[in-house]
C-alpha cells in the first residue's frame, strides 16, 4: 500500500514538474535584438521602438526588445537578419531587393512621411535653389545620397543627378565641400540633423519639396513565420484602436507643420522600386496632406 501511494506521489510530482517547465516555457518571453542606433535621428528611433513595443504588446505571445550590442551599418543590419544570423528585427524603408530578401509587414511606419524630402543646402546657396520653379530645373544641379539607399535609385530613376558616398556622416561634409548642391532627406530626419550642421552654414532649403510613394517596414527574416504574423496583427489592432496614430502625431505633428508642406513647391517622382504588395489602397496607412 505504501508503494502504491509513494508511486502515486512519484508520479503526480511528475505531473506537477512538468507543468510547471511548461508554463515556463510558455510564459517566457522571446527576446528580438534589433540593430545599434548608429544614426543622429534619435527622435525617430525612440519612436519606432516605440512604436513596436506597442505592436508587440497586442501580439498573441510574449516578446522583449534588445539593442545589439556592436553597431552596424544598414547593409550589414540587413544582411544578418538575411541569413539569420544576429539580427531578428530591423526597420528600413523599402526596395524591391529587400522585399525579395526579407519578409516585410506591410504597414508603412511613418505614413509615407520617409518619402517627403526637403533639402538641405549651403547656405550660400539659397538663392540659387528660390529660382528652381521646376523638376526639370532641379535636374540641373546635383544631389547627394548614400550608395545603397533605396532613394538613390528612386532619384536616378528620374533623371536627377546624384554623387554617392559610402558614409553616412562623410556626406555632410562632402555637402560643405560642395560635392554636390542638395542632400535630399526626410521631414522626419531633417530637423535633427539641422541642429547637429547648423554651425557649418547648412541650412534648409524653404521652398522646395521632393515628394515619391515609399514606405519604411518592419523586417524579419523570412522563415520566422510566427514573429510576422504576430507583428502583422498586433500593428493592426494599434491601427484599429487608435494608438498607432496617437503615437505618430506625438512625435511628427510638429515635424509636418515645420515643414509648412502645402506651401512649397512640390515635385513629384515615380518610385520604380514599389511592389504590388504595396498597400496603396489603404488611405488609413498614409498622410492626407
Amino acid at each position: 500500500m505504501l508503494s502504491k501511494r509513494f508511486t502515486l506521489n512519484k508520479t503526480f510530482n511528475s505531473l506537477l514538474f512538468l507543468i510547471l517547465i511548461t508554463s515556463t516555457v510558455l510564459n517566457a518571453q522571446k527576446v528580438l535584438v534589433y540593430p545599434k542606433i548608429t544614426q543622429d535621428d534619435q527622435k525617430t528611433s525612440d519612436y519606432t521602438i516605440k512604436l513596436l513595443e506597442l505592436a508587440l504588446e497586442y501580439s498573441d505571445s510574449k516578446y522583449s526588445l534588445k539593442e545589439n550590442s556592436t553597431k552596424m551599418v544598414q547593409t550589414r543590419s540587413l544582411e544578418e537578419l538575411k541569413q539569420n544570423k544576429v539580427i531578428d528585427i530591423v526597420w528600413s524603408m523599402t526596395s524591391k531587393q529587400r522585399e525579395e530578401d526579407l519578409q516585410a509587414i506591410y504597414i508603412p511606419l511613418y505614413k509615407g512621411l520617409i518619402g517627403y524630402r526637403l533639402l538641405l543646402i549651403n547656405k550660400k546657396d539659397k538663392l540659387k535653389f528660390q529660382n528652381i520653379n521646376s523638376l526639370t530645373e532641379l535636374k540641373t544641379l546635383i544631389s547627394g545620397q548614400g550608395h545603397d539607399w533605396p532613394d538613390t535609385q528612386i532619384l536616378e530613376s528620374n533623371g536627377i543627378k546624384v554623387i554617392t558616398g559610402s558614409n553616412y556622416q562623410g556626406l555632410f561634409k562632402m555637402l560643405i565641400l560642395n560635392r554636390f548642391d542638395y542632400f535630399p532627406r526626410s521631414i522626419l530626419e531633417i530637423w535633427e540633423e539641422y541642429e547637429i550642421h547648423k554651425n557649418s552654414d547648412i541650412i534648409i532649403e524653404p521652398s522646395i519639396l521632393i515628394q515619391y510613394k515609399t514606405a519604411s517596414y518592419f523586417f524579419v527574416n523570412k522563415e520566422n513565420k510566427k514573429l510576422a504574423h504576430d507583428l502583422e496583427k498586433g500593428m493592426e489592432k494599434i491601427i484599429q484602436n487608435g494608438e498607432f496614430d496617437k503615437l505618430f502625431y506625438e512625435y511628427y505633428r510638429d515635424f509636418i507643420a515645420n515643414g509648412n508642406i502645402n506651401n512649397r513647391k512640390i515635385f513629384t517622382l515615380k518610385n520604380p522600386q514599389l511592389t504590388k504588395e504595396t498597400p496603396v489602397n489603404k488611405k488609413e496607412l498614409w498622410l492626407s496632406k
